[in-house]
């Protein structure tokens, strides 16, 4: 389980980068406040990292699932 929570950390610090280069790339003239302008930056953040979440979740559960699957045919084939 440390392996998940390690995950999710490295995830949200992507979704992070992902945030800060797409706050970088806006080529419109900031008209509102620089702290207007980092809690969206914080909420796109967050947004990502659920997507980002949901997305390996169900990825690390089909493989866990699969693996499992696959150890109980070797079991079976011996």
């Amino acid at each position: 389980m440390k392996k998940v929570a390690r995950y999710l950390i490295l995830i949200y610090i992507f979704s992070l980068f992902l945030s800060f280069v797409g706050y970088w790339l806006d080529s419109d003239v900031p008209q509102n406040s620089l702290a207007y302008q980092m809690y969206e930056v914080f909420m796109l953040s967050i947004f990502l990292f659920g997507l980002l979440s949901g997305l390996f979740c169900i990825l690390y559960l089909m493989f866990s699932f699969f693996k499992s699957l696959m150890q109980k045919e070797n079991q079976y084939s011996k």
